[in-house]
């Protein structure tokens, strides 16, 4: 049937999406053609990731947590089979695309591989390209070709070949919408010193740890901050607030301390990406200091990724971060995740030629 597809394809001269395919959905155009719950409503205010699934349910699935808390999608591609259509026709399409901001794609298989790492880092030039490639086992590689009818090829050879072309890889979904979400809105930093503000001393150590590990491919440091940096932020809060690397203002701190204190380290130039961890449960944080990140990440040319959590409220003020234009996350080690794809994106641009 397929074939037969192919033949009528190239007879009238007429593309083909699929078959076995969700179809599309472009929020600002109002097109959507897919037939399950897919989060449409959360995602309708759209934004700058285009989103190209080579797995429907993956793909919408996806979308839908990823919804939860903040998405700005640009559109959504199901390539189901690509008997015709395939994933370098759509990356040809979203590179020309002024509104897409960065590319993700979920593929199984890889068709006219050459050509499609050629035009990828042409694309990478310019907007961020980030992939999850699944059927790496002997037993996914199998069940790639049950689902698509497609080899998947070595993870070895492709991961090496992503990186050779300015490819970003990501290892499962939640991380393939995270670093979509995280490449479309935020800067690539001039460096990889993070600071670390907190609240709360526990989360500074455990970043802190996160930060300085050692089994990530990309390396991040604990920045090292002007003495003056320290008095200021000193003077903005409490005497026994913990104002090294991490930034430890205590449970006490107040909207304006953390505020004093983000615009303290975003005008350190030894700091070149910051984590904000934003509680609301310490009695002088109130969603004020929403509006008042919200407006220091506008005018900063520093990356600012907040972490936050409040209970079974954690997506409502995750999603109110979002509508701020605050890229934020649910845990620390994701928003230290994202600060590490955000310097591979300014490592990917200094590796290309001028």
């Amino acid at each position: 049937l397929e074939q037969r597809l192919q033949e009528i394809s190239k007879q009238y001269g007429t593309r083909i999406l699929g078959p076995n395919t969700l179809g599309v959905f472009q929020p600002e155009n109002k097109l959507d053609t897919i037939f399950v719950e897919h989060g449409d409503q959360a995602l309708a205010g759209g934004g700058g990731v285009s989103f190209i699934s080579q797995s429907g349910s993956v793909g919408v699935e996806a979308l839908g947590l990823a919804s939860n808390t903040g998405f700005g999608m640009r559109a959504f591609v199901g390539l189901g089979n690509k008997c015709d259509l395939n994933e370098l026709d759509f990356l040809r399409y979203f590179e020309r695309d002024s509104r897409t901001t960065c590319l993700a794609f979920y593929l199984e298989s890889l068709d006219q591989g050459r050509n499609f790492l050629e035009e990828a880092e042409r694309t990478a030039r310019k907007k961020p390209v980030v992939i999850l490639k699944a059927g790496s086992s002997e037993t996914g590689a199998s069940a790639v070709s049950s689902h698509t009818g497609r080899l998947g090829g070595s993870n070895r050879v492709i991961s090496g070949a992503f990186r050779q072309y300015g490819i970003q890889m990501a290892r499962d979904d939640e991380e393939l919408c995270d670093a979509a979400k995280t490449l479309s809105e935020l800067p690539p930093p001039s460096g990889n010193k993070v600071a670390l503000l907190t609240p709360a001393g526990g989360y500074g150590v455990m970043g802190a740890d996160y930060v300085e590990s050692k089994k990530e491919r990309i390396q991040l440091v604990m920045a090292e901050l002007r003495e003056s940096s320290k008095q200021r932020i000193q003077r903005a809060s409490f005497p026994f607030a913990a104002v090294n690397n991490p930034v430890d203002l205590t449970a006490s701190v107040t909207d304006n301390m953390m505020g004093e204190a983000l615009q303290c380290l975003l005008e350190d130039p030894g700091v070149d990406i910051i984590i904000c961890t934003a509680f609301f449960a310490p009695p002088g944080l109130s969603e004020d200091l929403v509006t008042i990140i919200g407006n220091l990440v506008a005018y900063s040319n520093k990356p600012i990724i907040v972490f936050t959590q409040y209970g079974p409220f954690t997506d409502r003020y995750l999603l109110k971060f979002h509508e701020a234009g605050i890229v934020g996350f649910p845990s620390m080690s994701r928003a230290i995740r994202a600060a590490r794809l955000l310097v591979e994106r300014a490592e990917i641009l200094k590796s290309f030629p001028a």
